[in-house]
């Protein structure tokens, strides 16, 4: 048994879906963790955690171009869109299309420090401003005031 991930990727000009297999079923507890970790209910940063990102896939492939000012480092898990998902909704008896063990990622999710400067130089995206200013234009206050408050974080770093 594995289990399956659906990410999706969405910007102003862009909504990516990658669905990726890892070894093992994953378990409630691990579901549970995973919730409790992720940004704004839902996001997280894939490449902190070991994952591929949609939007890198589809630039790779050639679907998109390349990273625009409308981008962010942000993806979610498309299952915990509704709430934290039931675990053997996860399970699949498909082949891991990637071999990091489930067990894995849900370590790395739950001891992240999402690190938002870091992968905006990795992508080499746009200024992160130009980025907060289009997040606090289209998305609800609630994910706006906890994208200042890592972005109030983010700048902090920089200055050291």
């Amino acid at each position: 048994m594995n289990t399956r991930i659906e990410l999706l990727y969405r910007s102003a000009s862009a909504k990516e879906w990658l669905t990726v297999i890892l070894p093992g079923a994953i378990t409630q507890q691990q579901v549970n963790t995973i919730s409790d970790s992720l940004t704004m209910d839902t996001c997280f940063i894939p490449a902190q955690v070991g994952l591929p990102s949609p939007l890198e896939e589809s630039i790779r492939q050639g679907e998109l171009s390349g990273v625009t000012e409308d981008d962010h480092v942000w993806t979610s898990l498309e299952d915990w869109l509704e709430g934290t998902p039931n675990a053997e909704d996860l399970h699949t008896e498909e082949p891991p299309t990637i071999e990091l063990p489930v067990e894995e990622f849900a370590d790395r999710v739950s001891t992240a420090k999402w690190d938002l400067v870091k992968e905006h130089r990795r992508m080499e995206m746009p200024d992160f401003g130009v980025i907060l200013a289009r997040i606090e234009a289209t998305e609800t206050d609630e994910m706006r005031l906890e994208m200042l408050d890592a972005t109030a974080r983010t700048d902090n770093l920089r200055e050291s």
